[in-house]
Protein backbone atom coordinates (compact mmCIF):
# COMPACT_ATOMS: atom_id res chain seq x y z
CA UNK A 1 0.00 0.00 0.00
CA UNK A 2 1.51 3.49 -1.29
CA UNK A 3 1.57 6.06 1.40
CA UNK A 4 0.18 9.55 0.46
CA UNK A 5 2.38 11.90 2.48
CA UNK A 6 0.39 15.22 1.67
CA UNK A 7 -2.58 13.66 3.91
CA UNK A 8 -3.74 13.30 7.56
CA UNK A 9 -2.03 10.84 9.83
CA UNK A 10 -1.56 7.32 8.13
CA UNK A 11 -2.83 4.45 10.14
CA UNK A 12 -0.37 1.70 10.73
CA UNK A 13 -2.49 -1.93 11.85
CA UNK A 14 -0.58 -5.24 10.58
CA UNK A 15 -3.43 -7.17 8.44
CA UNK A 16 -1.59 -10.23 9.09
CA UNK A 17 -0.98 -12.26 12.02
CA UNK A 18 1.95 -11.59 13.44
CA UNK A 19 4.74 -15.13 13.48
CA UNK A 20 7.65 -15.27 15.82
CA UNK A 21 10.35 -13.38 13.46
CA UNK A 22 12.15 -10.45 13.39
CA UNK A 23 11.12 -8.02 10.45
CA UNK A 24 14.35 -5.87 10.69
CA UNK A 25 17.31 -7.00 8.79
CA UNK A 26 19.55 -8.24 12.38
CA UNK A 27 23.20 -6.81 11.70
CA UNK A 28 22.66 -3.45 9.66
CA UNK A 29 22.76 -0.09 11.56
CA UNK A 30 18.95 1.70 11.77
CA UNK A 31 19.53 5.72 11.91
CA UNK A 32 17.53 7.45 14.79
CA UNK A 33 18.08 10.91 13.70
CA UNK A 34 17.10 12.69 17.06
CA UNK A 35 18.42 9.85 19.36
CA UNK A 36 15.94 8.48 21.67
CA UNK A 37 14.66 10.05 24.04
CA UNK A 38 17.17 10.24 26.88
CA UNK A 39 19.85 8.87 24.96
CA UNK A 40 19.84 11.92 22.24
CA UNK A 41 23.53 11.89 21.58
CA UNK A 42 23.22 8.34 20.18
CA UNK A 43 21.51 8.10 16.73
CA UNK A 44 22.85 4.70 15.74
CA UNK A 45 21.79 1.48 16.57
CA UNK A 46 21.99 -2.20 14.99
CA UNK A 47 19.81 -4.69 16.01
CA UNK A 48 20.99 -8.71 16.93
CA UNK A 49 19.26 -11.96 18.18
CA UNK A 50 20.49 -14.09 20.19
CA UNK A 51 19.36 -17.55 20.75
CA UNK A 52 17.40 -19.05 23.36
CA UNK A 53 15.41 -15.23 24.22
CA UNK A 54 12.56 -15.44 21.34
CA UNK A 55 10.91 -12.90 21.37
CA UNK A 56 12.98 -10.64 22.39
CA UNK A 57 15.95 -9.13 20.24
CA UNK A 58 18.49 -6.43 21.00
CA UNK A 59 19.01 -2.92 20.11
CA UNK A 60 22.86 -2.29 20.37
CA UNK A 61 24.24 1.84 20.34
CA UNK A 62 26.79 1.92 17.50
CA UNK A 63 29.37 3.83 19.75
CA UNK A 64 31.26 3.11 22.58
CA UNK A 65 28.77 3.60 24.97
CA UNK A 66 27.62 -0.12 25.72
CA UNK A 67 23.97 1.25 25.59
CA UNK A 68 21.40 -2.16 24.84
CA UNK A 69 18.19 -2.02 24.36
CA UNK A 70 15.85 -4.96 24.94
CA UNK A 71 13.15 -4.94 22.01
CA UNK A 72 10.55 -6.84 20.76
CA UNK A 73 7.72 -7.02 18.14
CA UNK A 74 5.23 -5.19 19.68
CA UNK A 75 2.62 -6.45 17.05
CA UNK A 76 3.92 -9.73 17.83
CA UNK A 77 2.58 -9.15 21.46
CA UNK A 78 -0.52 -7.00 20.46
CA UNK A 79 -1.65 -8.25 17.28
CA UNK A 80 -4.48 -5.55 17.01
CA UNK A 81 -2.29 -2.66 17.73
CA UNK A 82 -2.67 0.39 15.76
CA UNK A 83 -0.61 3.48 15.38
CA UNK A 84 -1.01 6.76 13.82
CA UNK A 85 1.63 8.41 11.95
CA UNK A 86 2.06 11.88 11.33
CA UNK A 87 3.28 13.12 8.02
CA UNK A 88 5.80 14.83 9.29
CA UNK A 89 6.71 11.23 10.84
CA UNK A 90 6.15 9.38 7.34
CA UNK A 91 8.49 11.79 5.89
CA UNK A 92 10.96 11.47 8.06
CA UNK A 93 11.14 7.75 7.80
CA UNK A 94 10.95 8.79 4.37
CA UNK A 95 8.09 5.86 4.27
CA UNK A 96 6.69 5.16 0.64
CA UNK A 97 4.81 1.53 1.59
CA UNK A 98 3.52 0.83 4.82
CA UNK A 99 4.97 -2.74 4.37
CA UNK A 100 8.13 -1.32 5.17
CA UNK A 101 7.68 -0.64 8.67
CA UNK A 102 8.16 -2.08 11.79
CA UNK A 103 7.11 -1.30 15.05
CA UNK A 104 9.05 -2.39 18.26
CA UNK A 105 8.86 -2.42 22.03
CA UNK A 106 11.37 -1.50 23.99
CA UNK A 107 11.16 -4.22 27.18
CA UNK A 108 12.08 -3.48 30.91
CA UNK A 109 13.57 -6.86 32.18
CA UNK A 110 11.99 -7.61 35.56
CA UNK A 111 13.24 -10.03 38.29
CA UNK A 112 11.01 -12.41 36.74
CA UNK A 113 9.98 -13.30 33.52
CA UNK A 114 5.64 -12.34 34.73
CA UNK A 115 7.64 -8.85 35.95
CA UNK A 116 9.03 -8.04 32.31
CA UNK A 117 7.15 -5.41 30.41
CA UNK A 118 6.93 -3.59 27.31
CA UNK A 119 6.53 -0.05 26.11
CA UNK A 120 3.55 0.18 24.49
CA UNK A 121 2.81 3.65 24.81
CA UNK A 122 6.65 4.68 23.29
CA UNK A 123 7.27 2.56 20.39
CA UNK A 124 10.08 2.70 17.84
CA UNK A 125 9.05 3.02 14.49
CA UNK A 126 11.83 1.28 11.34
CA UNK A 127 11.28 1.55 8.12
CA UNK A 128 13.24 -1.58 6.93
CA UNK A 129 14.10 0.03 3.12
CA UNK A 130 15.48 3.80 4.42
CA UNK A 131 17.04 2.06 7.84
CA UNK A 132 15.52 5.10 9.66
CA UNK A 133 13.77 5.03 12.65
CA UNK A 134 12.02 7.22 15.42
CA UNK A 135 10.71 6.37 18.80
CA UNK A 136 7.40 7.70 19.26
CA UNK A 137 5.06 8.83 22.06
CA UNK A 138 1.52 7.90 21.54
CA UNK A 139 -0.78 11.07 22.34
CA UNK A 140 -4.25 10.46 23.98
CA UNK A 141 -3.25 6.57 24.07
CA UNK A 142 -4.79 3.69 26.33
CA UNK A 143 -1.77 1.76 25.58
CA UNK A 144 0.64 1.48 28.99
CA UNK A 145 3.97 2.13 29.21
CA UNK A 146 4.05 -1.32 31.22
CA UNK A 147 2.55 -4.03 29.50
CA UNK A 148 3.14 -7.02 31.12
CA UNK A 149 4.38 -8.96 28.21
CA UNK A 150 4.12 -12.92 30.26
CA UNK A 151 0.30 -12.26 30.22
CA UNK A 152 0.31 -12.02 26.16
CA UNK A 153 2.72 -14.37 25.77
CA UNK A 154 0.39 -16.98 27.57
CA UNK A 155 -2.26 -15.78 25.77
CA UNK A 156 -1.11 -16.55 22.64
CA UNK A 157 0.39 -20.05 23.61
CA UNK A 158 -3.39 -20.75 25.13
CA UNK A 159 -5.03 -19.22 21.46
CA UNK A 160 -2.47 -21.75 19.38
CA UNK A 161 -2.84 -24.76 21.37
CA UNK A 162 -7.02 -24.08 20.72
CA UNK A 163 -7.40 -22.81 17.68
Amino acid sequence: MAVQKKHKAVKLIRTEPSMMSFPVRLGEVVEFKNGLPGFEHITQYRFRFEDGIQPFLFMDAQDDSGVSFVCVDTFYLVPDYEINMSPELVKALEVDELEDIAVFSIATVGESVQDTTANLMSPLIVNLKSMLGEQVILENSTYPVQFHIWDALQKQKSERKTG
